[in-house]
């Protein structure tokens, strides 16, 4: 950087083409990536909401538990929807050897402009919630309009709450209900192309006692719901989205009528399935990668992200150190197929590793165990013995003069009181997860622990890892919580899944070239007052 003063001294280069060079450099800093030895920036979206953090420890320390819904999204024969007004037939069996829709439903390849550089890109938001889901800003329908929906690896079928809502959460104003009368390319399917899937129940609707819209007869309705009690009724339904620039048609959704749980109550327009389901948008579009990048919403509950659609391009592959790991799946049964699986093979805190038996992230033949990827889990979940082992661990580290203390309604024991003097976030050793092919992810401070509110002279942090049990069926969930700041691709053609360290958050994209641009800023006063 001095030779490059003492040639701008020496030579003389007039303010404009320094301003030029300013210029450039800031354009870059927008639109391009860079790299800093551990991570790449790429410009992501803000949302512009404000929205205060809990005020007092009194104000619900509840960790919202999106990630169970995951394994009670599971065959669903012989559930009814609703309350049976609404939709009074009994939902058939699932017909797991009939394919879900006619021909022209099946994956149709999505084709991306090559001006994108073969991927499509969407804006990832927190809607400015401390904790919980994250979610996508699409576009659907003719003319398009605008869905925030919550990025879920853990489910299958996309869908959105539409009008006439029979009982809907509140959506934020930046994303209203979507209307499909105003829309050109939607199109609600019919009984005779209605088929039952392994983790979505359907049924044909009777004019007789429903109201509308479901009092046209011979619609297929469907009907999901989730471990955290979280459910959505509706229409299937097909519409046109707008991926990278491109309009990709007739992509089977769901049109909810009556929703319930945490999606719909975090001003969110629904749910956006990615998992390997017939109808999760990756296996529609025939997607062979998708990546996301999951901002620090400890740092800045307004930060946003970004999620990919096709395989990042190999400058960014590069600059980002992608560490690669096996993408396990599990063929015990279609249902469990669906899923993503990491192969865990230990945990390490502070360096040290910990005497956890293999047997405890191990995915047995009958579909038990193993340990799943998943974006609509908010915190990271262990079975009992790793969990206890990783719990104690971390205790153990933490400053002794911190208060331990059990708050109600928090399902991790962990929890911490540090008075408002201290610093802004304790510190926490730091986590290594161990994965196949000595893949390693590395967590911070801010992925161990989570805030959960304040009060006039304290403020409470717990461990953001929680236990999910002994029994048969428990398993290992890898959450969003701790896959903050990270690169995230699923490599889906090479069965394998890349971690990177990432700065996801563009607010800080310019930091690095601020000195620069200061320093640049000067030399045109400089050469303007002297020429």
């Amino acid at each position: 950087m001095r030779d490059k003063a003492n040639y701008f001294r020496h030579r003389r280069v007039t303010a404009s083409r320094v301003y030029i060079l300013c210029m450039a450099l800031c354009v870059y800093s927008l639109v391009g990536c860079r790299s800093n030895g551990e991570a790449i920036t790429i410009p992501v979206f803000h949302s512009g909401w404000a929205g205060p953090l809990p005020a007092s420890a009194a104000d619900a320390f509840t960790f919202p538990m999106h990630g169970e819904r995951l394994f009670m999204e599971q065959p669903v024969a012989g559930r009814n929807c609703g309350d049976g007004r609404d939709v009074p037939a009994p939902l058939p069996n699932p017909m797991p050897s009939r394919s879900w829709a006619p021909p022209k439903w099946k994956a149709q390849g999505m084709s991306i402009p090559s001006a994108t550089g073969g991927a499509a890109r969407f804006p990832v938001v927190t809607l400015d919630e401390a904790l919980g889901e994250y979610f996508a800003v699409m576009e659907i329908g003719t003319p398009s309009q605008k869905a925030a929906v919550a990025i879920d690896t853990g489910s299958q079928l996309m869908w959105i709450q539409c009008e006439p809502c029979l009982q809907c959460g509140h959506q934020s104003s930046h994303y209203p209900v979507f209307k499909p009368k105003r829309s050109t390319s939607y199109g609600a399917v019919q009984c005779d192309e209605c088929r039952g899937d392994e983790s979505v129940a359907t049924a044909c609707t009777k004019a007789e006692g429903n109201r509308p819209p479901l009092d046209e007869p011979n619609k297929c309705v469907y009907f999901v719901s989730y471990g955290d009690k979280s459910s959505s009724t509706g229409l299937v339904s097909t519409e046109t989205v707008s991926i990278g620039g491109t309009q990709q048609e007739n992509i089977v959704f769901g049109c909810g009528l009556v929703t319930s749980g945490l999606v719909s109550s975090l001003n969110a327009s629904g749910l956006l399935g990615l998992d390997r389901g017939r109808l999760s948008l990756v296996t529609q579009l025939g997607m062979k990668a998708f990546s996301y990048c999951l901002p620090n919403r400890v740092k800045n509950v307004h930060a946003s992200g970004y999620l990919t659609f096709g395989a990042l391009s190999p400058a960014i592959r590069s600059s980002s150190e992608l560490q690669y790991t096996p993408l396990l799946q599990n063929q015990a049964s279609r249902f469990l197929s669906q899923f993503y699986y990491l192969n865990v093979t230990g945990i390490s805190v502070d360096g040290r590793r910990l005497s956890i038996p293999s047997s405890a992230f191990e995915l047995l033949p009958n579909g038990q165990g193993g340990t799943v990827i998943d974006s609509g889990t908010s915190i990271t979940r262990f079975v009992h013995v790793a969990y206890a082992s990783l719990s104690h661990a971390v205790d153990k580290f933490m400053d002794p003069s911190l208060k331990r203390i059990a708050l109600e309604d928090v399902s991790p024991s962990a929890c911490y009181q540090v008075p408002l003097n201290e610093e802004e976030f304790p510190q926490a050793p730091k986590v290594t997860i161990h994965l196949e092919d000595r893949v390693d992810i590395h967590l911070q401070s801010h992925h161990v622990l989570a805030y959960m509110g304040s009060d006039s002279s304290s403020r409470y942090y717990c461990l953001a890892f929680m236990d999910s049990g002994n029994g048969s069926n428990a398993k290992n969930f890898f959450g969003n919580y701790q896959q903050q700041d990270f690169l995230v691709e699923y490599d889906l053609e090479n069965s394998r899944i890349g971690f990177a360290p990432l700065e996801c958050n563009s607010s800080k994209s310019l930091r690095p070239y601020y000195t620069l641009i200061i320093w640049l800023m000067f030399l045109i006063r400089f050469n303007i007052g002297s020429s």
